[in-house]
């Protein structure tokens, strides 16, 4: 075994290596890790404060060497903490492998310890349990709704094995326009409510934060799709609405606590870069429930953001009827929402409706968590007309917002200066009755509007939100006030 750098990757074989993540929410100083495989133990060590993402690579030197064992240790930063939670991912072989929750007791003095057992011996991690060993309390839980792995045996890169497809529901209230080809089956304009399940492949190389997609040519022509390297929209299904919410409330208890998430597109998206974009949600999270998007007719087009206005408001009411018919007939535990930019105009005024509805009182309480991602709304409208009602919706409401976001700076200039509710930096908005959270220094490539889901620090803080319900303070965000309220930043 050796640890190398993420820049050696390439010179592994594909069978030989591990992966490993680790999120601390709180400072710590002096990470120690010692790997031991048949009692040969290599060691690790970061020397500092760490507070953030902890990657690396583990080259094996046998992989038929199991089980693989990790022990930590190391300091805490500031005395008036008395427990560390971390999380532990493990990748191997391009899956996700091992995941943990854990909470490490110190032992003396301002050291604290756990360790980890078994990582590669225990290959079907299809159970939930928690056990305690010495000082430390480990949550184990189950990341493996994509791919099972059963066997002991090293796993071949078959062409089989790397495959991957993610599964996901959808309504819509785009018309058909037609066409054979997948990504261009439904259109632009306005129609009755349709349902279905569609299924996304994910490439063999697949990197956390990205749709892969075909170059083009001249900015005007898209190479051809090719599943070993792109995400693609490959089958869509539709279904009557009573087949739909049956196959759904069949599948609701195979998944993780009866939980699905709902994706809701914004601007200039067509029907399938909604599909792709919610495939690459649900795998890069990942969520371990049911997964699926509602898509309103947006153009896709950059020219037609006032006719996408249109659209979004009009689809309101199908929005609602399909969240509250979600809700009632399949029996979910729990339902968590993410909107991105203008599709927050849709989301607040649907789940207000429903919340002053007499007959979806009883299920209000099944919706959980609500993300308003970089959400094209005027902060004065949110805080006068909108938030009274929605910060009764929901178990938590949080905002991911940032200064650096070119699309939202954009339309606060169509506006003649008026600020949007997803810009952070001096203008974030903060309440009590939301978690403002400000991913100003979280950077992503392009116009900065879609890095909440491009970016590992994101991804990574909404599966802590959906799985664990942890409150900001308890995430690796530190905080800060305006107006004598706490706002977040990632640190």
């Amino acid at each position: 075994m050796e640890i190398i750098g993420n820049n050696e990757k390439g010179k592994i074989e594909n069978n030989n290596y591990l992966r490993y993540f680790i999120i601390f929410n709180y400072v710590v100083l002096d990470l120690k890790i010692d790997f031991i495989i048949n009692e040969i133990k290599t060691t690790v060590m970061r020397k500092g404060p760490i507070n953030s993402l902890f990657v690396g690579i583990l080259k094996l030197n046998d992989t038929e060497n199991y089980p693989l064992m990790m022990k930590f240790s190391g300091s805490k930063y500031k005395s008036n903490w008395d427990k560390i939670n971390a999380i532990i991912r493990i990748e191997y072989q391009g899956r996700i492998v091992f995941n943990q929750s854990l909470t490490a007791n110190y032992y003396s003095g301002e050291t604290f310890n756990f360790e980890i057992d078994n990582i590669l011996n225990n290959r079907n991690f299809s159970t939930t349990k928690s056990r305690k060993k010495g000082n430390s309390q480990v949550q184990i839980r189950d990341y493996g709704r994509y791919e099972s792995i059963n066997s002991l045996e090293p796993i071949k890169n078959t062409n089989e094995d790397i495959k991957k497809q993610v599964e996901l529901f959808f309504a819509t209230n785009r018309n058909r326009t037609g066409k054979d080809e997948v990504n261009l089956y439904f259109g632009d304009r306005l129609d009755k409510l349709r349902y279905g399940s569609c299924k996304i492949n994910i490439p063999k190389d697949h990197i956390q934060g990205n749709i892969e997609r075909p170059s083009k040519i001249l900015w005007l022509f898209s190479l051809s799709e090719n599943d070993e390297k792109h995400i693609v929209l490959k089958k869509i299904e539709e279904k009557s609405e009573d087949n739909f919410y049956q196959w759904l409330k069949n599948d609701l208890p195979n998944t993780e606590n009866k939980s699905a998430l709902l994706f809701v597109h914004g601007y200039n998206n067509s029907f399938a870069e909604a599909a792709w974009r919610t495939g690459q949600i649900a795998y890069d999270t990942p969520f371990n429930g049911l997964t699926g998007f509602f898509s309103w007719p947006s153009s896709g087009n950059t020219i037609d953001y006032l006719k996408d206005i249109e659209n979004a408001d009009a689809s309101i009411p199908e929005l609602e009827k399909f969240v509250e018919d979600f809700i009632i007939k399949t029996e979910v535990k729990k339902m968590h929402i993410i909107a991105h930019s203008m599709g927050n105009r849709l989301i607040t005024r649907a789940l207000n409706n429903l919340a002053n509805k007499a007959s979806f009182k009883p299920y209000i309480k099944v919706i959980n968590q609500i993300v308003l991602a970089a959400p094209d709304l005027d902060q004065d409208v949110f805080s006068n007309t909108i938030l009274p009602t929605f910060k009764n919706i929901g178990f938590k409401r949080t905002l991911y917002a940032s200064d650096k976001d070119k699309a939202l700076n954009f339309s606060k200039t169509l506006r003649i200066g008026k600020i949007r509710l997803g810009q952070g930096g001096k203008n974030i908005f903060v309440s009590k009755d939301i978690d403002s959270i400000d991913a100003s220094d979280v950077m992503s490539e392009g116009n900065h509007h879609s890095y909440i889901f491009e970016t590992k620090e994101l991804l990574m803080d909404m599966n802590i939100l959906f799985e664990d319900g942890w409150e900001p303070k308890k995430r690796r965000l530190i905080n800060k006030t305006k107006n004598g309220l706490f706002y977040w930043l990632f640190r």
